[in-house]
């Protein structure tokens, strides 16, 4: 029990001293600040917009002999203050050009409540808002787009225009009808939240619509349906989403995006068609292809598109 009273105490000496010291250097240069807790420690929150919390410093400060902590402290507020503006401080021009519109998968039911604005776009994937930075991606939450300089739907308007516009640094003819866009944008996935725009600039004439998939944020995997052949090109995609997921070979820059292939229809419409190797049949592995209608009035499985 002694024990566990002096490192209770210890800890409460080494967050007042952590704080003492950062407060010190915030003093030193200039910058006003208030001080309040948080659920991990004390927290700062400048004049700048920035918001300091000490819970990870206060860890460093335990590893470091305390001749040290003045530097620590130091080091750590140059850090914050070299880093980039919030995007609640962000200027209406600056806004236009850093905000992205990009899928993301499917989020928790906590993570919905605060990002109520985000909006649904195929099976398991969703599209959200975010500020584009040199080193970085934030998503915006409910509460950063009431403090913006812009409104929500003029930041979904220049939000998917500036993705329509991220570069694309590869697009590849895979054989079979199969195509590659990839590149080292966080966005090249994003790109297919707007076809028009994709089949303008890379993809070209789909009268019968497209099927598609987005293993990865950096790559989108692409067949322009034919009547005759609709069908076999979904299996094609599948096969390659299968080879791209299994390989130990190919990295995926932000983990798995989705393992679907869907159908865009030239209505508009975006459709889940199929889920490569998600299903068990006599012990194997099997490919679920489920064409919706839409996917049938253009691509008749036995018979003309109408």
């Amino acid at each position: 029990m002694a024990n566990d009273i002096h490192q209770v105490i210890a800890e409460l000496s080494t967050r007042q001293t952590v704080l003492e010291l950062v407060q010190a250097e915030l003093d030193r240069i200039g910058v006003a600040y208030t001080v309040d807790m948080a659920p991990e420690g004390f927290r700062l929150s400048l004049n700048t917009g920035l918001q300091l919390l000490l819970a990870n410093l206060t860890e460093q400060a335990k590893r470091t002999p305390q001749t040290g902590w003045p530097a620590l402290a130091a080091s750590y507020v140059a850090h914050a203050m070299s880093q980039p503006k919030p995007p609640e401080r962000l200027s209406t021009d600056e806004l236009r050009a850093q905000v992205r519109a990009r899928i993301v998968p499917d989020m928790t039911e906590e993570w919905n409540e605060s990002h109520t604005y985000a909006r649904p776009f195929a099976a398991g994937l969703t599209r959200v808002l975010c500020v584009d930075y040199p080193e970085f991606v934030a998503t915006l939450t409910d509460e950063m787009i009431d403090e913006l300089a812009l409104p929500l739907e003029t930041l979904w308007h220049y939000g998917q225009a500036n993705t329509d516009a991220e570069p694309i640094d590869d697009h590849d003819d895979l054989g079979d009808g199969i195509h590659l866009l990839a590149g080292d944008s966080y966005y090249v996935a994003s790109k297919v939240t707007n076809f028009p725009a994709l089949i303008r600039d890379f993809v070209g004439p789909s009268p019968c619509g497209v099927v598609f998939a987005v293993p990865d944020r950096a790559t989108v995997l692409y067949s322009v349906v034919t009547p005759d052949d609709g069908l076999q090109q979904i299996m094609a995609i599948c096969q390659i989403v299968s080879s791209v997921l299994d390989s130990t070979e190919i990295e995926h820059p932000g983990g798995i995006l989705s393992t679907r292939v869907f159908y865009w229809a030239p209505d508009g419409s975006v459709e889940h068609v199929a889920s490569p190797s998600c299903a068990l049949v006599d012990g194997q592995e099997t490919t679920l292809v489920f064409p919706s209608e839409t996917f049938q009035r253009y691509a008749p499985l036995g018979g003309r598109a109408r």
